[in-house]
């Protein structure tokens, strides 16, 4: 993975995880301000029914009510003001985290808070029922209890991470410690227990904070993955309109006629026909160039798209080029702008003369090409020369060759990829199965040899292709 997919994937992912922090935030806060605003209203209505009731109570209950009200009215205040500038204010995710650790602790002390006062204060106004309430209701259990519920509760909202959502137990984890050691709340035995097992009511709260986190991310990445396999495929599809529109046009009239089939290994590949007809003044000309570039796929297009360029530089500076000429001219471009990428290719380059009734070739380390004869003989164009690409252009000798071609005849060249095909049983077709189809079998009623072939080399193939595959027949009409 590149450095800008992983920038690109990291920002979408924090973008993505400050929006849901954000808007779980907002949940998380709104409901805890509805249930203390709840609890308020409850906690009132109960101080109301005991002033209706107060003969035969002393003024302890009535002072206990009255602070827990007291003491839930800040968490109320804190909330509703977080909430509101959150909601209004556009805030990172580290921001808003730390609002959360703020919420938490300061919420939590002032629970923890709330047992010790009401407690002072009721040995102060009324110390025998303070005797009476103190082993019930000022215990231990309560203070980890409420510990557990606050942060139980915001890890049920808050997609933060586990290691995040310990953080405000901390603080927590002292404070009742040391409340637990000033009060006595049990034995020292007991207290020594509790405060080392007491940070454990964070794990349930850490464990869901893990499992949400993790799942999002998965999410995220497969989201993620699907988008841009969809974009790449489009992107694909477009790309390969572009590149086919670089093959030419099959010339179906004139003396000497053209046409192919190619099939790619996957959306676009490095196989590639070049055509340029040619009026030599005493008839038509016409010159094809066969490439085969190393490799598959989207980098041996693009090798391709250079050396169509370069073509189309060198027919254009002059049309009437011959076979020789254009091989040392793309093993130049090959050797000094791409084998210092291990970029090689393989080349065959026809002159069909109609007039003259010849064939003229250059080949590259390409698979050999065949010239059937209107009387079924088949004779090989073999390879004249070494791949594109691999010495420089003074050690590179472009051998050209001919042979006659007259009316009736056919050229049948193609790229490794219909005699790499493979069978079962991990045979290959080989260039003696491409010779069989043309001495035994019959060109197609549409697309001739070419179909012909390239069905030869569906029907061998086992699987999907495994490589580039493009077959190209030129033939010269009896009539």
């Amino acid at each position: 993975m590149t450095a800008t997919v992983t920038t690109e994937f990291r920002h979408e992912y924090e973008t993505r995880m400050w929006s849901w922090f954000r808007k779980r935030f907002l949940w998380w806060a709104g409901v805890v301000i509805g249930l203390s605003v709840l609890t308020v209203l409850g906690l009132g209505f109960a101080l109301v029914m005991l002033i209706s009731q107060a003969k035969g109570l002393g003024p302890g209950p009535i002072a206990l009510s009255i602070i827990s009200i007291a003491m839930s009215i800040p968490s109320l205040v804190l909330y509703t003001g977080y909430f509101l500038r959150v909601r209004s204010k556009r805030y990172t995710r580290e921001e808003i985290l730390r609002i959360v650790y703020i919420l938490i602790v300061v919420t939590g002390i002032i629970g923890l808070a709330n047992q010790p006062i009401a407690l002072e204060v009721a040995k102060i106004i009324d110390p025998e029922w303070a005797k009476q309430i103190a082993p019930r209701r000022f215990t231990v259990g309560n203070a980890l209890g409420g510990i557990f519920f606050t942060h139980f509760f915001a890890c049920c909202f808050l997609p933060w991470k586990w290691t995040e959502s310990i953080r405000p137990i901390i603080p927590l984890w002292l404070v009742s410690t040391g409340l637990t050691i000033v009060y006595g709340w049990g034995d020292w035995l007991g207290i020594a227990l509790i405060t080392v097992f007491s940070p454990l009511v964070a794990v349930p709260g850490a464990l869901i904070a893990w499992a949400r986190t993790g799942r999002f991310r998965s999410r995220f990445q497969m989201m993620v993955l699907r988008r841009h396999y969809g974009e790449m495929k489009g992107e694909l599809t477009d790309a390969r309109r572009i590149h086919e529109a670089l093959l030419p046009k099959p010339i179906n009239e004139g003396p000497v006629r053209f046409e192919y089939c190619y099939q790619p290994m996957r959306q676009i590949g490095g196989d590639h026909l070049f055509a340029r007809l040619h009026d030599a003044g005493d008839g038509p000309v016409l010159n094809l160039v066969l490439i085969d570039v190393t490799g598959h796929g989207i980098s041996a297009a693009l090798t391709v798209n250079r050396l169509h360029g370069e073509l189309e530089r060198q027919f254009g500076e002059k049309p009437d080029t011959h076979p020789g000429a254009v091989m040392e001219g793309l093993n130049n471009y090959l050797h000094f702008s791409l084998a210092q990428h291990s970029v090689y290719a393989t080349a065959l380059a026809l002159r069909i003369d109609a007039k003259a009734r010849t064939v003229a070739w250059s080949s590259a380390g390409h698979p050999p090409a065949f010239l059937r004869n209107v009387s079924g003989a088949i004779e090989r164009l073999e390879s004249t020369t070494i791949v594109l690409g691999a010495c420089r252009g003074e050690d590179f000798k472009a051998v050209e060759e001919s042979m006659d071609m007259g009316p009736g005849d056919a050229l049948i060249a193609y790229t490794d990829g219909a005699t790499e095909a493979r069978d079962i049983d991990g045979r290959m077709l080989r260039i003696e199965g491409i010779q069989g189809v043309l001495a035994h079998g019959h060109p197609e009623a549409q697309g001739g040899w070419c179909a012909a072939v390239l069905a030869e080399v569906d029907r061998f193939r086992h699987g999907p292709p495994q490589d580039d595959t493009l077959v190209v027949e030129v033939y010269c009409p009896l009539v």
